[in-house]
């Protein structure tokens, strides 16, 4: 089923230039997946080339998971500073610590890097057990 969510601004740190960008959010969940009600969907975004790892620097958006929702849209109202590389990530947040954890289902955005040049970008990620 789909679930349509509102989306906070991203927090790109302090003393960085405000956000220019608006984008479209894809993730979708595969079906090997097992989902929880109240686990959280974390919709990062790392700095260039940086790995899943790296994600929380830039910025994290918590989304709730409904253990019958395979889809998750919205629009990110602002995001990415010009000139910049990004690299977009999803995971479910299995232990709640905030980080991506080894183990935990994840999915990077299908063109990482990349250079957000204008408004209307889609990010597009499949969050799975092992994206390879």
């Amino acid at each position: 089923s789909a679930f349509a969510l509102s989306l906070l601004t991203l927090t790109l740190g302090a003393g960085c230039q405000p956000p220019e960008y608006s984008f479209e959010l894809a993730i979708t969940v595969a079906p090997e997946v097992t989902l929880e009600d109240g686990q959280a969907l974390l919709f990062v975004v790392a700095p260039d080339s940086g790995g899943i790892e790296l994600a929380s620097e830039v910025g994290v958006e918590a989304l709730s998971i409904e253990s019958d929702t395979t889809q998750y849209t919205g629009a990110e109202p602002e995001c990415c500073l010009r000139g910049t590389t990004y690299s977009f990530y999803a995971f479910i947040d299995r232990d709640g610590s905030g980080d991506w954890n080894a183990g935990e289902p994840w999915g990077p955005d299908a063109s990482n890097p990349v250079a957000i040049s204008g408004d209307g970008y889609q990010v597009d990620i499949l969050v799975d057990v092992d994206p390879g």
